[in-house]
């Protein structure tokens, strides 16, 4: 897992954005810890986008995202397991997490400046 989280593995090229995605269900799905793998798949997801250049996700929150719809989230894992584990499921489930962060990011941003009185 530390190989491919560093890029180092024999797989071919794979996006670091997808890299991250993938570090994230990885973790998760192996359910190491008793208590916090959704934490800590999820730290692991924004280090990994931190470490390949991706700022903004420094900025925004998918565990918000995921709050708002947990049985999504599960479905992505269940969709993923009973079809061969194949990822595309839970790719897809976290790329419009992500897209719904940085919109409530943007919408954010968009309601402090016009409250600002500078």
């Amino acid at each position: 897992m530390c190989d491919f989280a560093n890029g180092q593995t024999q797989v071919g090229f794979v996006h670091p954005a997808l890299r991250s995605i993938i570090l994230h269900f990885w973790l998760a799905y192996d359910h190491p810890f008793v208590d916090g793998n959704g934490r800590t798949a999820r730290a692991l997801f924004y280090w990994s986008m931190l470490h390949n250049g991706f700022w903004l996700c420094e900025f925004i929150s998918i565990s918000h995202i995921i709050r708002k719809a947990p049985a999504k989230y599960g479905r992505a894992f269940l969709y993923t397991e009973t079809d061969g584990n194949d990822l595309t499921y839970f790719l897809h489930y976290h790329l419009d997490v992500i897209s719904n962060a940085v919109k409530e990011l943007h919408s954010y941003i968009h309601r402090k400046t016009e409250n600002w009185q500078g």
